[in-house]
């Protein structure tokens, strides 16, 4: 059986408690995360690993790892991309250490108020991980294909729209229907 590694995923079909990209999504989009931490990481669309997953499986080697990363981005252009889409504001980009404080915050009115926090210190640890990933095997072996972030992010609006947990913006609602 192959095995398929992937990067951060992002993209619709996050389930009724979304994952780590997608609570980032609904924070960013509800105006709940005014800084984020600065950094670049790998992103790839989640139905892009499914696609890996599914070309594995028929053309894999037995036991052989693919690397599914798509492409390293500035999580200024990914955090950016995703309140462009929602017409939110920009997070502006602050040091780690600076949002391992804030999350710290929000750990603690979470457990006062019983609820998950927006943010939390691991998450934005496992943000500020600097990795350099290759889908070269991948891309060559299986012939997997990256979409552009900016459909991913688009798509992704449009799912977590149509599931209800979004603000209502009638403005949001054209362009998520252009």
């Amino acid at each position: 059986m192959p095995i398929i590694l992937p990067a951060w995923m992002w993209g619709p079909g996050d389930p009724a408690e979304p994952g780590s990209s997608g609570a980032l999504f609904l924070g960013i989009a509800r105006g709940q995360l005014r800084a984020l931490p600065s950094g670049a990481r790998h992103v790839v669309d989640v139905r892009d690993v499914v696609d890996a997953f599914v070309r594995a499986a028929s053309a894999g080697e037995s036991g052989r790892r693919y690397i599914v990363g798509g492409r390293r981005y500035e999580l200024g252009e990914l955090f950016g991309g995703v309140a462009d889409a929602m017409g939110a504001a920009t997070p502006m980009s602050v040091p780690a250490s600076v949002a391992s404080v804030a999350a710290a915050g929000f750990e603690l009115v979470a457990a006062i108020r019983g609820g998950a926090p927006i943010a939390t210190r691991t998450a934005v640890k496992l943000i500020g991980v600097r990795e350099r990933l290759s889908s070269e095997r991948a891309e060559r072996e299986l012939g997997v294909s990256f979409r552009p972030l900016a459909d991913t992010i688009r798509d992704e609006a449009a799912w977590f729209d149509q599931t209800g947990r979004l603000p209502a913006s009638d403005e949001r609602h054209r362009q998520l229907a252009a």
